[in-house]
């Protein structure tokens, strides 16, 4: 039977999602005092608009969305203005992660990323070791038949 996780959502339903996420990126952005009036200065909009940003009331308009993304990112103008101009290098980086991509998002969740630097460097210097020896030790992922 169709699983109803694969069901595509309703034109309501992605409203009330993006909505909701524009109002939770607001908020995240406004936590501590003060953070409303330069939130709004940096915008050039009134405090009143991000506070209605804030509790849901208007979403703001798809510029002040995407300002306030690459704010909570820590992202400067400079650089968000290559972003912009160059649409490719974020689309790119839209795709589904590689495996090996995943893996070190993964790793990262385990590890420092200084252990993680560490591990990289110990693969490093095997091979460079390896090479000096003219030998190799692999380690191979077992392949898993597909049925």
């Amino acid at each position: 039977g169709l699983d109803m996780s694969q069901k595509p959502m309703s034109a309501n339903e992605w409203e009330d999602l993006v909505r909701n996420f524009c109002k939770e990126v607001t908020r995240s952005v406004t936590r501590k005092r003060g953070d409303v009036g330069h939130i709004a200065k940096l915008l050039g909009l009134k405090q009143q608009s991000i506070s209605d940003m804030r509790s849901g009331r208007i979403t703001g308009s798809v510029v002040v969305n995407i300002r306030l993304f690459f704010h909570k990112a820590g992202i400067p103008d400079h650089e968000a203005k290559r972003f912009l101009e160059h649409p490719q290098l974020m689309i790119q980086n839209l795709e589904s992660p590689s495996p090996l991509d995943k893996l070190v998002f993964e790793l990262k969740n385990l590890y420092s990323e200084n252990e993680l630097a560490a591990w990289f460097k110990l693969l490093i210097s095997k091979r460079v070791v390896e090479k000096d020896l003219g030998i190799e030790v692999k380690a191979r992922m077992k392949r898993v038949k597909s049925t």
